[in-house]
């Protein structure tokens, strides 16, 4: 057997360790065809819905495309950068070029109610959850 030093900034085992910690909630099942773009997100969750907020700066709002199909939420866009072409150009760091992101949804969301907000260079979508999958107290009473 061959010792072997632990690195947990390895990029495929945090890539699996960040896979595990999806198992089970509103999942990432990775890009599905290849994009210029890697936007971040976040996704949280409260009693009422999931939340998935993508920072996507310089955006037209024309430009985002938000669809839930079947069991799958997918973010997709396309950034232009304009460039003036008569001004040498001696850094550039802003990139433009297509974005997808797609997510499996949980069968607790309500793909009826779903939302989508852009503001301030973040799309921010609701993804609400059906109402027998939301905790409710159970009152307990005395005899």
């Amino acid at each position: 057997m061959m010792l072997t030093r632990w690195d947990p900034f390895t990029r495929d085992r945090l890539q699996r360790d960040l896979d595990l910690c999806w198992a089970g909630t509103l999942g990432h099942r990775g890009d599905t065809e290849a994009t210029e773009l890697a936007l971040p997100c976040d996704v949280s969750e409260d009693a009422e819905r999931f939340v998935v907020t993508m920072d996507a700066p310089g955006l037209d709002r024309e430009a985002i495309d938000v669809r839930v199909e079947d069991d799958r939420l997918t973010l997709r866009g396309k950034r232009a950068i304009a460039r003036d072409d008569k001004r040498p150009l001696h850094l550039s760091e802003r990139r433009g070029g297509t974005f997808l992101r797609a997510f499996t949804l949980p069968t607790s969301v309500d793909a009826e109610k779903v939302s989508a907000e852009y503001r301030e260079g973040v799309l921010v979508v609701s993804l609400p959850k059906r109402a027998e999958a939301r905790p409710r107290q159970i009152e307990v009473k005395v005899k």
